[in-house]
């Protein structure tokens, strides 16, 4: 059974516009190790949070960060 990722989405807002990217999280496994860097145009952004959920639809979320 293979129990990896299945989307990841980091969220941000300027403010006046939420914006979202999901991205790609290929290659992960069950209790697998992977870094991640991720690069996002989030210009002028006030608060940024990222999710990600496995293929069961289990969460996990961060808290917002505030600018």
């Amino acid at each position: 059974m293979d129990l990896s990722l299945a989307l990841t989405e980091i969220i941000w807002s300027d403010g006046a516009i939420t914006h979202r990217e999901t991205p790609a999280i290929e290659n992960t496994h069950e209790f697998g190790q992977n870094e991640f860097i991720w690069t996002i145009p989030a210009k002028d952004w006030k608060w940024a949070r990222l999710a990600v959920w496995d293929v069961a639809g289990d969460g996990a979320l961060t808290n917002p960060v505030w600018r």
